[in-house]
């Protein structure tokens, strides 16, 4: 069985091709997805992953977090 920090990661590779859709540059979306996975259990990840509208809700917050912080 894969641990914690596997999963977290084959999660992350898979989150990060829509945080990339959505944001259209590459070191952002690795910046917005390392946020989303930071700190969060991997009940949560995949709840993001069935739930998009959420998930995009995310996204934006920390786009926004990161455009406030530079």
């Amino acid at each position: 069985m894969a641990s914690e920090s596997e999963k977290k990661q084959f999660l992350g590779n898979y989150l990060y091709q829509f945080v990339l859709r959505k944001v259209n540059v590459e070191a952002l979306a690795g910046r917005i997805t390392g946020m989303i996975l930071d700190g969060q259990t991997i009940d949560y990840i995949l709840y993001l992953c069935q739930n998009k509208k959420e998930f995009f809700n995310i996204v934006d917050e920390a786009n926004l977090l990161i455009k406030k912080a530079e």
